[in-house]
């Protein structure tokens, strides 16, 4: 099952390619003149909370994958290594599907925090679409973590918690 947009490129090679992320946690390069799967990468399974729901971003480079639940081996993969897959978001080469870098996130469940999300320590992926922003890629995390990484190395540059108390323009607190 496919649940987001996909994406019509080109890849640094000069191949088109037609890019999907599934709900199993598979990203996919297809040729768009006859469909023929080119690449294909797992990073996880699909369970309510795992897989690619709601959509990747690419650049002239990389295709940018969330993974919020890694769980078991993908048996239809021999390249597939579970230990490695974290959730986080992935980086993958264009041309070949590789894994060009990955940002593990890790549950922030300090006290504060703790009280203001209960849910912290299995709330620690991406499923949200993230954004390619010039030099960035924007991703929200299902803890409330912001992220902008660089997009060429996954480092990261800044990130902000929004599970936080908002006064409402109304004046009515919120979270």
């Amino acid at each position: 099952d496919f649940g987001a947009s996909t994406i019509f490129t080109k890849a640094p090679n000069g191949r088109e390619l037609v890019l999907a992320g599934q709900k199993s946690g598979s990203v996919w390069a297809m040729n768009p003149d006859d469909g023929s799967v080119v690449w294909r990468t797992a990073l996880g399974h699909g369970t309510a909370m795992g897989g690619i729901h709601w959509g990747i971003a690419a650049d002239d480079a990389r295709i940018y994958a969330p993974i919020s639940n890694v769980g078991r081996p993908v048996a239809t993969d021999p390249a597939y290594d579970a230990n490695a897959i974290k959730p986080g978001l992935y980086a993958l080469n264009l041309n070949d599907g590789s894994i060009a870098w990955q940002f593990n996130t890790q549950p922030d469940c300090s006290d504060e925090r703790k009280k203001r999300l209960p849910g912290c320590q299995r709330l620690v992926g991406i499923s949200a679409a993230p954004s390619v922003i010039g030099e960035y890629v924007v991703a929200g995390g299902l803890d409330g973590m912001l992220y902008v990484l660089d997009r060429k190395t996954g480092a990261l540059k800044w990130k902000y918690d929004t599970a936080q108390s908002y006064e409402g323009v109304n004046g009515v607190e919120g979270n």
